[in-house]
């Protein structure tokens, strides 16, 4: 029982620490953000649109899905700005939050379950990723609209838009309307990888988009709502951006979870999730640079860097890079391999790039090809065929000698497919 007190309480601390710190660093950064972009939680509270939104909250009960990556222009956490907000018009109440994969702070690793908890001043938070995904009748008894402000990574595989649709169907169902606020893609509109074959729709890919889809929260969700739901009621507050709005995430990027500390990770997301699906290469996870390097101790660096250059991927070059993670794959081994550098990202196709780099590895150390795949259990297998959307992606992998050519193929299937979602698109 000591040790569970002693837990409780350096939990308590610890989201504290979090939260101090969220504030601290998402306040230092707003600085620097610029008078030209907001975001749609500031344009529902500007003196120019306020009125033309405040109607569909005047006497409403309202349930908010957000977490601390969600920021005013300000720096101030959406949940504190809206909770403010409420407090200030007193016509429309704040019930409760919910908190997608990684918690309402943060700070839950993939895969960790996101318990019930509760925020500075009392409010509920309900865990969607802990015994429950979706939210429960209770969950939205007396609930009149649900508010979402989150920051998406621009992967389908990133949990948090599959989150966003589960509340929409849940919502639909009980005929609760739905405002999002929304946020750029930090990919800009990089499309790039397979779509979702219907066998393996889950919560790694809940709709049919590429795996680099080029979309901000707002278009998934008209895209999901008119294609998929069709029914409810859904309200984009958009954001609003003189140029080239994926920019903007630079000046305020806030962690979105622990391995995405800052925009480099959140790119890096897109160039290295099927690489890191692999357990393969150590992809910067344990390391101080997480989605942003591939390395291994069985790598030659200055051999793999050379390789990598010469193929002239779109908007990339790599740098040797030698390492020591200090945990997870490879942990206390000497690693080399490339660091990825961005030099154009509108050039950018990230799943194309994994592919050449799949393939290069293979060439490079055919046996180390050989062990990974031994090691890729029945669970793992079934993990790469929802991550990717390709229900035969194991029999692609094993056989490596057209392994290349069939998932250009894949890729090449999808963008044809899914040319139409720019009719989608709210930014032109």
């Amino acid at each position: 029982m000591k040790n569970k007190g002693f837990n409780f309480s350096f939990s308590k601390r610890l989201r504290t620490y979090i939260s101090v710190a969220a504030c601290m660093f998402s306040c230092c950064y707003a600085t620097l953000l610029s008078a030209s972009h907001f975001n749609g939680i500031d344009m529902l509270f500007s003196e120019q649109f306020y009125a033309k939104y405040i109607h569909l909250f005047e006497g409403k009960n309202v349930a908010v899905l957000t977490n601390n990556s969600a920021i005013d222009a300000a720096g101030i956490p959406s949940y504190q700005r809206l909770k403010r907000e409420s407090q200030k018009s007193g016509s429309w109440k704040i019930s409760h939050f919910f908190a997608p994969e990684h918690g309402f702070w943060g700070q839950k690793h993939a895969h960790f379950e996101v318990i019930d908890e509760k925020d500075e001043d009392g409010v509920t938070i309900y865990s969607l990723h802990g015994s429950t995904r979706r939210p429960s009748p209770s969950m939205l008894k007396n609930i009149d609209l649900i508010l979402i402000d989150i920051q998406d990574l621009g992967a389908r595989n990133y949990t948090y838009a599959s989150t966003v649709f589960y509340v929409m169907e849940a919502a639909a169902l009980k005929n609760i309307p739905i405002v999002l606020l929304d946020r750029p893609n930090p990919l800009g509109r990089a499309v790039d990888g397979p779509g979702v074959d219907d066998s393996v729709r889950s919560f790694l890919g809940y709709i049919d988009v590429p795996l680099c889809h080029g979309m901000s929260m707002g278009e998934l969700a008209n895209y999901f709502h008119k294609s998929y739901l069709k029914q409810g009621q859904l309200t984009v507050i958009p954001y609003q951006s003189e140029d080239n709005a994926y920019l903007k995430c630079d000046d305020w990027w806030v962690p979105t979870s622990p391995h995405i500390p800052t925009i480099g990770s959140a790119r890096g997301f897109s160039l290295t999730t099927v690489i890191a699906s692999l357990s393969w290469v150590n992809i910067g996870v344990g390391y101080t640079l997480p989605f942003q390097i591939i390395g291994a101790p069985w790598i030659d660096g200055h051999q793999l860097c050379e390789k990598l250059n010469q193929l002239n991927l779109p908007g990339l070059r790599f740098h040797r890079w030698s390492f020591t993670p200090f945990f997870g794959l490879y942990a206390h081994k000497h690693c080399e391999g490339a660091r990825i550098i961005i030099t154009d990202l509108q050039a950018i196709k990230p799943f194309i790039t994994q592919v050449e780099i799949i393939h290069l590895l293979f060439q490079l150390y055919p046996q180390e090809y050989d062990v990974m795949l031994a090691k890729i259990d029945k669970v793992k297998w079934e993990s790469l065929r929802k991550g990717t959307g390709i229900p035969h992606i194991q029999e692609i992998l094993r056989n490596p000698k057209t392994m290349r050519q069939e998932l250009l193929k894949q890729n090449a299937i999808a963008q044809e497919r899914l040319k139409n979602l720019k009719e989608f698109y709210i930014y032109k």
